[in-house]
């Protein structure tokens, strides 16, 4: 339920980036005014969509940014063991990214700085999505490593035959 709410939210986010940067070129193209911020702000909204449903996509379909080609080449317990150092190691890197993204944040929010365009738009709504998405990345890491363990044999949750 959660993880179709993000993939629907994200979804609407793409679709505003894509109709923004459309009306943004189609107004140059035609010689009338743009918005100064159109171009930022469609990227700024892809970049919300990808960080809000890219760690729900892997965890739904069973899979995880971790590099598996060692692990499945060895099997059994070596490749099980390495894939579970694997997961942890991304499960740490994801959760430093995500204290890394909040830290700096707080720091654009405490100095309170602004995007010079016609609109002042604080930098932190924007860079917050990285704290907020390697957040979600950091639990798909803590459920895959959690599916590991509890499937030791390699089958996922759902894998009934």
């Amino acid at each position: 339920m959660i993880i179709r709410s993000l993939y629907r939210f994200g979804g609407w986010l793409l679709f505003l980036a894509a109709t923004l940067e459309f009306f943004n070129i189609l107004s140059r193209i035609l010689h009338g005014p743009t918005l100064d911020m159109g171009a930022s702000l469609a990227g700024w909204l892809v970049a919300w969509a990808v960080f809000l449903t890219g760690g729900p996509l892997l965890l739904e379909r069973g899979g995880h940014v971790a590099i598996m080609a060692i692990p499945n080449w060895l099997g059994g317990r070596i490749g099980r063991g390495m894939e579970r150092v694997s997961l942890l190691v991304l499960l740490l890197g994801c959760a430093m990214m995500a204290y890394s993204g909040w830290l700096m944040t707080q720091s654009l929010m405490a100095r309170g700085v602004t995007y010079a365009f016609a609109i002042r738009v604080p930098q932190y709504l924007v860079k917050s999505s990285v704290s907020i998405g390697f957040a979600i990345a950091t639990l798909c890491c803590v459920v895959a490593l959690y599916r590991s363990f509890r499937h030791p044999d390699g089958a996922k949750d759902g894998d009934h035959g």
